[in-house]
């Protein structure tokens, strides 16, 4: 047989039930004097602590506000002599077509490519770019024989990128 209640008696039962229960949520956000938000536990602060990040690209760390936009390059570098198409994501969405461009946005890092180069010795495979901090240290790197050779030597070839949002 069921029990019938009161309305009065329900409320009662209600009241009773709510009092037992944790009304405190102990992890809240604050403030510090000097703006900074911080996590506390229980009335302690436990935001202060920096948080380890990740490296994406060398030596940079991604910190701060917003979206992380990152962007895709597919870039061919083009004259009668030379081919080369290589790729690379990065955080910047500038287009490439010099080699000021192509060092802005790729400095101190290696992208992977492939294609050929037609010289007075002959005919050799390209592999990927090191791209150093100029256009003077940055280097393809020989596939068919050892070595390399300058990017200085093509620079004046022709450079197109087509950039993605990743």
């Amino acid at each position: 047989m069921r029990r019938m209640y009161s309305e009065s008696q329900i409320h009662k039962i209600a009241a009773e039930e709510a009092g037992k229960l944790d009304k405190v949520i102990p992890t809240d956000i604050g403030a510090k004097s000097d703006g900074a938000l911080v996590l506390f536990h229980d009335g302690k602060d436990i935001g202060s602590t920096p948080l380890p990040m990740k490296q994406l690209f060398g030596k940079h760390t991604i910190t701060g506000e917003g979206n992380i936009d990152l962007y895709y390059h597919s870039i061919t570098i083009v004259d009668s002599d030379f081919l080369w198409r290589g790729s690379i994501i990065s955080s910047s969405d500038l287009k490439i077509d010099s080699p000021q461009d192509l060092i802005a946005v790729c400095a101190n890092k290696t992208v992977n490519g492939s294609g050929f180069y037609d010289n007075p010795t002959g005919t050799f495979a390209v592999g990927s770019l090191s791209c150093g901090s100029t256009v003077v240290d940055s280097t393809f790197n020989k596939l068919n024989i050892l070595g390399e050779f300058k990017f200085s030597e093509v620079a004046s070839s022709r450079i197109e990128d087509t950039v993605t949002p990743v």
